[in-house]
């Protein structure tokens, strides 16, 4: 089985559109998380467009001038001889003479610490095959999760295969109105023969449509722009005429259209098989989906928010609201007691306590900034009324006064 070839390129100068211009070269590049001037270009089967690998590799390097260039067979491999390389290019036959190459390479040129560089020095260690021959359960306690992952990384137990990134251009279609025109139905009418060109086009390019934006030309010169999203990328023309549609009856246009502009941003359509068998369950999380997506149009992007928790001290600030881009199926767990929910305020009410008849009641639970905190201190309480109504408290110490927080159900 042939190994498939790889390169990897360290730009000199990282410019704005240099995913676009790799992929000139490649039809597959993956940019690095981390260091924007590192890209992965998949360099397999270009042979018969520039008469071999190294004469695609020696192209690439002239082009982008006082780039490194190393063309090999690993992505760690690629990747730590392209920083070692210094503008140069270096071409590799096999995988063989890539390895031999790679155990030469000093660890200075990788992403190390000056401090964790000292230490490898003390320890004698200065090439990345001494560094593979470390024992990873002793390098996890002196050094950081970074070199720890720089040696999962060279010692193969973190080899993912090429993440290649997906740039789509962006489908324009523009419609010029006989007469100008307010109406929404007359409107809706004038953009679907636009969408309908633009939903071929992306169609015909195997990509999914996840955002359109209309940009109204107004009599008075003003441009009025909107977007709509589909529960997920699509090119079901229904569901964006009723998302448009649904746009159309919430804005208000402050002058009749002369001209509609349809912008559409695509994505990679992904098609997955149907079971035979498959059990479907009661709830159809696509329809949910879809709905949300009419509501999202309909009264804006923040219409739709869920509560996600935070790592703080004080309830109130324990969770912040993050806006819902989709529902996802539902993991329920069994439980063997019963929760009470508890529902905030706004903002705590001052109380007196002195009028509540409370019943029954736990407490206290302090919280206490303590000398680095901000002077909180507080003791919480749940109080049960007469009727059996439980409300949750919290006693100020530093404004000696009682607050309601909120109640339990």
């Amino acid at each position: 089985m042939k190994t498939e070839q790889l390169a990897c390129i360290y730009l000199a100068e990282r410019k704005a559109n240099a995913l676009l211009l790799l992929q000139h070269f490649s039809p597959e590049v993956e940019a690095h998380a981390h260091e924007r001037q590192i890209f992965w270009l998949n360099a397999q089967g270009l042979e018969a467009i520039y008469q071999s690998t190294r004469s695609w590799a020696e192209q690439v390097h002239q082009h982008f001038k006082s780039c490194s260039l190393a063309v090999g067979f690993s992505r760690f491999a690629s990747y730590a001889i392209c920083k070692s390389l210094n503008g140069q290019m270096r071409y590799f036959e096999n995988a063989e003479e890539e390895q031999n190459y790679l155990r030469k390479v000093k660890l200075n040129c990788l992403a190390f610490s000056e401090k964790e560089l000292r230490l490898l020095n003390k320890l004698g260690v200065d090439t990345l095959s001494a560094f593979i021959a470390l024992p990873r359960e002793s390098l996890g306690l002196r050094f950081s999760r970074h070199a720890c992952k720089l040696h999962d990384w060279a010692t193969g137990h973190l080899n993912l295969p090429l993440q290649a990134a997906f740039l789509s251009e962006t489908l324009e279609a523009r419609t010029e109105l006989l007469e100008a025109d307010d109406n929404s139905e007359r409107l809706l009418f004038v953009i679907k023969g636009a969408l309908f060109s633009l939903l071929n086009e992306a169609r015909t390019k195997q990509e999914g449509i996840e955002a359109l934006d209309l940009e109204f030309h107004c009599e008075n010169q003003q441009h009025i722009r909107h977007r709509v999203r589909p529960a997920r990328p699509c090119l079901d023309q229904e569901q964006f005429l009723q998302l448009i549609y649904l746009k159309l009856q919430s804005i208000n246009l402050p002058d009749k259209v002369t001209d509609i502009r349809l912008s559409a941003h695509g994505t990679r359509l992904y098609f997955t098989q149907s079971n035979l068998f498959e059990q479907k369950p009661r709830r159809d999380l696509d329809a949910a989906n879809r709905a949300l997506a009419r509501i999202r149009t309909q009264f804006g992007a923040h219409s739709l928010s869920f509560a996600t928790l935070q790592n703080t001290h004080l309830p109130e600030a324990r969770f912040f609201w993050k806006p819902l881009d989709t529902l996802k199926s539902a993991k329920p767990t069994a439980t063997t007691s019963k929760q009470m929910l508890r529902r905030f305020y706004p903002e705590a009410q001052e109380f007196n306590i002195a009028t509540l008849g409370a019943v029954k009641n736990y407490g206290p639970y302090r919280l206490h900034g303590g000398w680095w905190g901000t002077g909180i201190k507080r003791d919480y309480y749940f109080i049960c009324n007469s009727v059996g109504h439980w409300q949750w408290f919290f006693y100020d110490h530093l404004r000696r006064s009682w607050f309601l927080q909120g109640e339990l159900q």
